[in-house]
Parts: structure tokens; sequence; C-alpha cells
């Protein structure tokens, strides 16, 4: 069922739209190759590429690696299907933790009474209507939605990639534990100066507002 819904091509084109390759032509509900690219490329070009990058190097690496979408930066795809989707304040902690998850909100609810994003830390509380999609920093900010009406309806489709994913990619394919087991001495110690620097490193590639106007 699952894999039926992602060929979906309603579902294709939201993916797609999150991802930022191409834009959704809502009129025709086809790709509109001449349109810029939007969300995650536009707004965070270069984490984006790291991103790109990753999945590249894994699906290169193994033909049983498959990608949800061609083009889509995105690892990973989660279908919330439930009728009236709900999800408690909570941190996607096995993210990359300066990375950026994809939230699209789908179904048949009044966005003026219910389904609204929670950012309780931040003290936002964000109007998200049906069709919307919204970045955020899932492992570093807290995040919910609140609850619709008895009678409505609201699914969601998250696109990730797990954090693991890029220090698998980065350890020349071994997972930590495998990596230590046969590094050297200097190599831990190289590992463990570059950790004091990453997290500022991934960052500086989260674009600001003003930032992306003046390179405009």
């Amino acid at each position: 069922m699952t894999e039926e819904v992602m060929k979906n091509p309603d579902v294709h084109h939201l993916a797609m739209h999150a991802n930022g390759k191409l834009c959704l032509h809502l009129n025709t509900a086809h790709f509109n190759s001449n349109a810029k690219p939007a969300c995650f490329q536009t707004y965070a070009p270069e984490l984006y590429k790291d991103y790109d990058d990753v999945l590249k190097e894994l699906s290169g690496w193994s033909p049983n690696v498959r990608c949800n979408y061609t083009g889509n930066a995105f690892a990973c795809a989660a279908l919330n299907l439930g009728l009236r989707t709900v999800s408690f304040p909570h941190h996607d902690f096995a993210n990359l933790s300066w990375g950026l998850c994809s939230i699209t909100a789908l179904g048949d609810y009044n966005p003026d009474t219910g389904g609204e994003l929670v950012l309780r830390k931040a003290k936002l509380v964000i109007r998200f209507p049906p069709g919307s999609t919204f970045l955020v920093s899932s492992a570093m900010v807290e995040h919910s939605n609140t609850p619709i009406g008895p009678n409505e309806r609201q699914y969601s489709l998250a696109q990730f990639t797990a954090g693991g994913l890029f220090w698998f990619v980065d350890n020349g394919f071994q997972t930590d534990e495998q990596w230590r087991k046969k590094a050297s001495p200097q190599e831990i110690s190289e590992c463990l100066n570059a950790q004091k620097t990453r997290y500022e490193i991934g960052l500086s590639k989260l674009h600001k507002i003003k930032q992306e106007s003046d390179e405009k």
C-alpha cells in the first residue's frame, strides 16, 4: 500500500515540491519545467547539496539502495495515514541535528479551527492548511500539531534523512563501531577534533532570510 501511495502522481509532485528540484504547477497538476527551485533547494542550497551528495554516494555504493524519487535529496519518507493525524510535542533526534525535515499537510479539515503546527519553545502556532509544506530542523526544534474536528481528516507526508546515513558515508560506508575498530589513534584524534566544529559548520548552511535577499 505504501508503494502504491508513493507512486501516486500527486504525492510525487508534492514530494518534489518540498524537495525543491521542481515546482508544482497547481493549475495543471503537472511539473512546470520553467519553474524555479522551491522549498529545500531554495532556502538551504548548501545543506541541500550535502543531502543530495550523501544519497548519491549511497546509491553508488549499493544497488539495493532505492531513492524514493529520482532527483529528490531526501533519503526517507514517512506517510501518516491515520484518519486524524496528530503528533505530540517531540524532537526527531535520529535526524541530522542541523538538518531539515519537510512536512506536508494533507486531508480535508478547516485550518482555522485545527491542524496548526506548534513550535512550543518558539511560542509559535502556525496555520497549516492542507497542501502546505513546512521545513523544520526537526532534531533541534520541538514540534507538534493541534487536533482537528471529529468529522475531519488529516494526513501528512514527512521527508528527511537520518543522521546516521551521513556518518555511515563519512566513515567509508561503515558504522561508527566498525570504523573505530580499524581506525588508527591519529584518525580517531582527527575525527574528535572535527566533531568540535562540525555543528557550527552545519548551522552556517541554514540560510537566513536576509542572506537570501542579499544573494538575490
